[in-house]
């Protein structure tokens, strides 16, 4: 083994530049992986907590009723919250929390903050505040009238110029003056929602509008999580927590719970399990991609060294050193080179985590999550540097063996080229193959972003604004003030769907004959009569609404509940026993998926105007001077309002704004592998030139012409670029059938058949090839025939 250590050393020293890029090429790949998978590990597969993870636990649960409900599905009530921390003897600590908005002063916009018990900070790692002390047990109290709170550092020095002397201070929430009592790190694994606001959860109905679910209104709304007593594991905290769930159970009948007790990661809630396994298998699969890449470059190289080094086989075979023999010694080389890359890889894997949050430092609503290497991180980077050594290595040694031991004897051997070299040719194919697939998904990407910005959704967008009010708000008198504003056209009751905030409830539908629980979910949107014609959308038959007794549904809802029929006149029942008769049919809208109707669709009479929540405004001119108007109509009646409407233009640009760093990272994986395959295919065809020397100075001495010759290494280059087109364009087909079936449910408009895409693909990767071949092409064409011939 020294003697083959000794020998991988010399080699790499003879020929440093071979060892350079092989390394840099090894370590891009390498990095890249190991990089975005430390990310993956701890974004999605790690508990988001510093101190003992393995302790840590989070419930849950999942409900069935035999009634419709429209509980969030997921959260758990205050009484089943104190049921769970009574009777447990398996958790040392069960703490809740709330996100929540709030609105910090005089802000125009809401942020997150955290509704939170007092042991939360225990649950999740005791910290030393910065500044002052954390809550007390009276504070968190449900009969406590204490307004204090606690701020992130992050926060301080965004807001307050990072104060030295927080603590004491008074800030305004939600029109509320709260006192700070500490500053914690900006690090702080607790803060899991904005940038770092944790209120005791007594304050709770000064952020739902007074809805006091601590007392009177039994909502679930909390999410629960703590640490396993020493000695007790989390199938032991699950089995103990579903039967006190069981015994809760028999307060709401109706209701049967099944509790699962996790690690906390997302990769185990059962509402995200599938979503993870699939963003994780797309971008660890363009991350392979890239390594293959990597590696068909590396061992493009190694080949072409093999082939140099068939005379130096030849004579040690001949001196009867056996095969097995040699084979360990040129892996040994490659596993050297290789473990240089891996260590460049780890100083990758250290810095990918600041990269990062560098990257989301834009996304204030982003948690703090646990990204240093663990076990599987290093686990992982010597899994793929093993396997790239391998792949890299494995065919350059056999080629270096494959000798005729009387040929490599003599002074030279028979030129090759890409067109005598299958294995040359075979590589270049599927680096071009792989190339393409992750361009043609980083233009879906862009295409699709590009889409959403251009989206069309089936009413008026650029000339309408949406008005959220806050409650105590009376809509109907909001409407009559802002009416007056003269460039406003016309003023509605309701929401369009699909907008954030915006947007209708699910609600169970059923059609005549049809017992409750038997119906259909659809979405019900509360408007005003005039509510189409503000928006713009238009009817396909009847008419839109006139009093409360009536509805107006979609086409995708006539369809699915009255196939073939006509809905005029027919009658539905909502889940509150209210029936309404059909008296319109709407054209169908596309608010959620771009180029994908939002289903079926229910518009209901919105009769009381202090029960709306939000308006939309038809207005010409300018939006940001009408904007304006509309606040301060509103702020008579809510002074302390601050935000400023938006068009529903401005809301659909925000949803695509939000996979602009999706788009870019797949963008820059798309170019890296169009440069590692153009630098592959001039190593490859650099290479055969060189090989070639002796064949190109023959014909140019019978009397070729440059151009001849050019015609020459372009026809023989280009061969198996163009089969690694025609492989690409399969493979990415499949792969962009796969994204597309998956990013169905997102609102990214993945379209796998786009001619245009592929078209474009396949040009720029045929124009880079022959870019790639034309520096070797020239080369060979200004070779002369004389020397040439002398020098072979």
């Amino acid at each position: 083994m020294r003697q083959d250590l000794r020998y991988a050393l010399r080699s790499i020293a003879h020929q440093p530049g071979l060892a350079i890029a092989t390394v840099l090429t090894l370590a891009l790949g390498l990095g890249l992986n190991i990089g975005v998978f430390t990310v993956i590990d701890g974004v999605m597969f790690r508990a988001r907590v510093e101190q003992n993870p393995d302790s840590f636990i989070h419930l849950s649960p999942e409900y069935r009723y035999d009634h419709p409900t429209r509980e969030i599905p997921w959260a758990v009530s205050m009484r089943d919250y104190q049921a769970f921390a009574a009777g447990t003897r398996t958790l040392s600590d069960l703490a809740a929390w709330n996100a929540m908005r709030v609105t910090v002063a005089h802000e125009e916009s809401s942020i997150l903050g955290m509704l939170v018990t007092c042991n939360f900070f225990r649950v999740y790692g005791q910290v030393r505040p910065l500044q002052g002390r954390l809550f007390n047990t009276n504070e968190c109290l449900p009969t406590s009238v204490s307004r204090v709170a606690v701020v992130s550092e992050e926060f301080v020095k965004s807001r307050f110029g990072g104060d030295s002397n927080m603590a004491g201070k008074t800030i305004i929430f939600n029109r509320v003056p709260f006192t700070v009592i500490a500053v914690l790190p900006a690090a702080y694994a607790g803060r899991l929602r904005g940038p770092g606001i944790w209120i005791p959860w007594s304050a709770q109905p000064l952020f739902y509008d007074g809805r006091d679910f601590l007392h009177a209104d039994p909502a679930r709304w909390l999410t629960v999580e703590g640490r396993l007593s020493a000695g007790h594991i989390r199938s032991e905290a699950a089995s103990e927590l579903s039967v006190i769930a069981a015994r809760q159970d028999k307060l709401e009948p109706g209701r049967k719970t099944t509790l699962l007790v996790t690690n906390g990661s997302l990769g185990e809630e059962p509402s995200m399990r599938a979503l993870v396994f699939w963003m994780a298998s797309l971008v660890m699969g363009a991350l392979l991609l890239i390594l293959l890449i990597a590696c068909t470059n590396v061992t493009v190289l190694q080949l072409s060294r093999a082939v140099e080094r068939r005379r130096e086989m030849g004579i040690r075979l001949a001196l009867g050193a056996a095969r097995g023999r040699l084979t360990r010694m040129l892996l040994t080389e490659i596993l050297v080179l290789s473990a240089v890359a891996t260590t460049l890889s780890l100083y990758v894997a250290y810095l990918s985590p600041g990269l990062f949050k560098k990257m989301l430092a834009a996304t204030p609503d982003t948690p703090v999550f646990q990204m240093q290497p663990d076990l599987r991180v290093f686990g992982y980077l010597c899994l793929a540097a093993l396997t790239s050594a391998a792949v890299a290595g494995l065919s350059p040694a056999g080629e270096a063996l494959r000798v005729d031991l009387l040929g490599s004897m003599k002074a030279g051997e028979a030129a090759s080229g890409i067109g005598r070299n299958r294995k040359h040719g075979f590589l270049i194919s599927a680096q071009v193959a792989m190339s393409m697939t992750l361009l043609v998904g980083a233009v879906l990407f862009v295409r699709a972003q590009h889409r959403m910005f251009s989206a069309d959704p089936g009413f008026e967008v650029r000339q309408v604004l949406a008005v959220s009010l806050r409650k105590g708000v009376d809509a109907t008198t909001a409407s009559d003030i802002i009416a007056t504003i003269p460039q406003v056209k016309s003023v509605a009751l309701g929401s369009p769907l699909g907008q954030g905030e915006f947007g209708g409830d699910l609600e169970e539908v059923r059609s005549k004959g049809q017992r409750l629980g038997t119906g259909k979910q659809s979405r019900v949107n509360p408007v005003s009569g005039n509510y189409f014609d503000t928006l713009g959308i238009g009817f396909l038959r009847g008419h839109t609404l006139r009093n409360a007794s009536e509805a107006v549904v979609s086409q995708a809802f006539a369809q699915q509940f009255w196939p073939g029929r006509d809905p005029l006149g027919e009658i539905v029942t909502l889940s509150a026993g209210s029936a309404l008769v059909v008296a319109g049919v709407t054209r169908d809208l596309q608010t959620e998926h771009v180029g994908m109707s939002d289903g079926p669709i229910l518009y209901r009479w919105e009769d009381s105007g202090s029960s709306a929540d939000s308006l939309v405004v038809r207005f010409a001119g300018d939006s940001r001077n009408v904007a304006v108007h509309v606040r301060q109509a509103v702020g008579r009646l809510d002074p302390d309002v601050t935000a400023v409407p938006k068009t529903l233009r401005n809301l659909m640009d925000e949803n695509a704004e939000r996979i602009t760093s999706l788009v870019r990272m797949v963008g820059v994986l798309g170019l890296l592998a169009l440069s590692l395959s153009a630098l592959g295919i001039y190593g490859v065809i650099t290479f055969a030139v060189s090989r070639r020397t002796k064949e190109l100075g023959i014909r140019m001495a019978l009397g070729a012409t440059r151009t001849r010759i050019m015609h020459s290494v372009f026809t023989v280059g280009f061969r198996p670029i163009a089969w690694g087109l025609a492989a690409g364009v399969v493979l990415a087909l499949t792969v962009a059938q796969s994204l597309a079936k998956f990013m169905r449910l997102t609102p990214v408009p993945i379209d796998a058949r786009d001619p245009a895409t592929f078209t474009v693909v396949a040009i720029l990767l045929g124009a880079v090839a022959l870019l790639a071949m034309l520096k070797p092409a020239l080369r060979a064409a200004g070779l002369d025939p004389v020397r040439a011939l002398r020098d072979e």
